[in-house]
């Protein structure tokens, strides 16, 4: 069963199959291959790897949950310092209120070019956060408010 999930405005598609974990945490219902289509317009939380087609992963775990700060997680592919950073297909705009961090969660005061020189494109793993809207900190939604270096 497949899947897209919208991040950031883009389309990631997600597959699932029978090894694949999965919880409501906002009702009694049971969550299933057979009942993934009742996930539209929900919020998800989903744990996987790069299917490697550049656009999607293949979900270990689905989450139905309370509305949240949207998370991306994976290898970085490319940034244009000042504009975005793409993971797993999707480019996250950024802007001068985009806080980068590294491995240790002190903040990058030189900012993406700073970020930039501590990064390998291919190679290096990051976090990328998206504040919900009315929370403490929140860019604009769909800009990342956190851009974090992630130890492997």
């Amino acid at each position: 069963n497949t899947f897209d999930l919208l991040v950031a405005g883009q389309a990631v598609t997600v597959t699932a199959n029978t090894s694949t974990e999965m919880e409501d945490k906002t009702s009694s219902s049971n969550l299933s291959l057979a009942t993934l289509g009742n996930v539209n317009g929900r919020f998800l939380r989903v744990r996987g790897f790069d299917d490697g087609s550049g656009r999607g992963l293949i979900a270990t775990r689905i989450e139905i949950e309370s509305a949240d700060d949207v998370i991306l997680q994976g290898v970085i592919e490319s940034q244009v310092i000042g504009t975005s950073i793409t993971v797993l297909g999707v480019t996250f705009p950024v802007d001068g209120t985009t806080e980068y961090q590294d491995t240790n969660n002190a903040q990058l005061a030189g900012g993406q070019t700073q970020f930039a020189g501590l990064t390998v494109n291919g190679v290096s793993l990051i976090r990328i956060k998206d504040k919900q809207a009315g929370s403490g900190g929140a860019n604009a939604v769909g800009v990342a408010d956190e851009v974090e270096l992630q130890t492997p």
